[in-house]
């Protein structure tokens, strides 16, 4: 059962507008050359320094390109905090970097991201702080639900989703709780025929590059940030770069804490 109504950018009948605004996001430039976004460098940056069971620092200047920015706080933890740092690439190598959400079966997915043992779930919830886990005594990171999203979306682009504050507008959900749910049913009802759609939205996109739940994140923040119908491309690019989220640079703790359901 749906967790939250499809946005109508990514409805059937919007196909060729949410190719052409990712196309924009993506390909965009200001006048003086620069991206227009910043977030359109975000799924190629650094990829040497991306390894896929350890955080780098290069994971952390990641989530500045979309307007987030680690606390120092969180930074000194992830970099003194050994023990920390130990049990938080445990549950990320626990993670398969070569498959996507919507590929995952109830089973599947309960394992990896829905249960509360799951590596998913435990990193998430080390990561954003919702508490001390009792069976190591582990003190938390603390950050704030959309920049442990992006974080963990720059390790797993396949696999999980980007939180913000244009997603849960777009979502109608109150807070993350159940954003993986949500997306999870979202890819795999209907014998997978939003994941076929956002198939065909980044091959018409021509951003073979991203994964299809940057698609859905790309073509739902743009429609929210500008959801003029219809939408023509702009001539010409700003001057200047626009925030990528607005009201969440510094997102190191959230006003409203993620819930306590099943899922994240």
């Amino acid at each position: 059962m749906p967790v939250f109504p499809i946005p109508k950018i990514l409805s059937e009948d919007h196909v060729d507008e949410a190719a052409e605004r990712i196309n924009y996001y993506y390909t965009e430039l200001t006048i003086k050359g620069r991206k227009l976004y910043s977030g359109s460098l975000f799924d190629e940056f650094a990829p040497e320094q991306n390894p896929e069971g350890t955080f780098t620092a290069a994971d952390f200047l990641s989530t500045g390109l979309l307007s987030v920015h680690v606390p120092s706080e969180a930074i000194s933890k992830f970099f003194t905090d050994t023990e920390l740092v130990k049990e938080l690439e445990h549950h990320l190598r626990q993670l398969p970097a070569n498959i996507d959400l919507g590929d995952l079966n109830k089973s599947a997915f309960d394992r990896l991201l829905g249960s509360k043992d799951s590596p998913g779930f435990m990193l998430w919830d080390l990561i954003r702080g919702n508490r001390i886990h009792r069976k190591t005594g582990h003190d938390y990171v603390g950050m704030g639900a959309t920049l442990t999203s992006k974080l963990l979306a720059r390790k797993r682009p396949r696999l999980i989703p980007i939180w913000d504050s244009k997603v849960k507008e777009q979502l109608q959900l109150p807070h993350s709780g159940r954003h993986w749910e949500g997306m999870w049913h979202a890819l795999t009802d209907d014998e997978g025929e939003l994941t076929d759609r956002l198939t065909e939205i980044r091959e018409k996109s021509d951003q073979p590059q991203i994964s299809l739940l940057r698609t859905f994140d790309v073509a739902v923040w743009h429609y929210a940030k500008d959801p003029s119908d219809p939408w023509s491309r702009p001539q010409t690019g700003n001057e200047s770069e626009p925030a990528d989220d607005d009201g969440q640079i510094g997102d190191a703790a959230d006003d409203v804490p993620d819930a306590e359901p099943q899922q994240k």
